[in-house]
């Protein structure tokens, strides 16, 4: 996986701090202790961390904190077919996609209220 100024990236983010994306604002290859790569996500917050933070697929279990967009949507993309699949057989009729807005899935419109 490379990483360049530029690529957009996805924050998976903690028990105290929200998911987001951003961008990577520069790559300093000599940082005394290895390459690291500042962040600034869409959402105004900051981060410098060590290149060994991204990893190259996003599971969606919490391990993963830092990914591109792009391996972030693939895994977004096969839940939502996965989940529609699911849905279709249990009730074929009544399909409804979730959205997600900060960390609440709401209905589409409801806007997490």
């Amino acid at each position: 996986m490379k990483l360049e100024e530029g690529a957009r990236v996805y924050y998976d983010g903690d028990m105290a701090n929200p998911p987001g994306l951003g961008v990577i604002v520069r790559i300093c290859e000599d940082a005394g202790w290895g390459i690291s790569v500042d962040i600034r996500l869409d959402d105004g917050r900051e981060f410098n961390v060590p290149r060994s933070a991204f990893s190259p697929e996003y599971k969606g279990d919490g391990g993963t904190r830092f990914v591109t967009e792009e391996a972030y949507s693939a895994w977004r993309e096969a839940r939502i077919v996965e989940f529609r699949k699911r849905t279709k057989k249990q009730n074929p009729k009544r399909l409804t996609v979730i959205h997600h807005a900060g960390s609440h899935f709401t209905e589409p419109g409801n806007r997490g209220r």
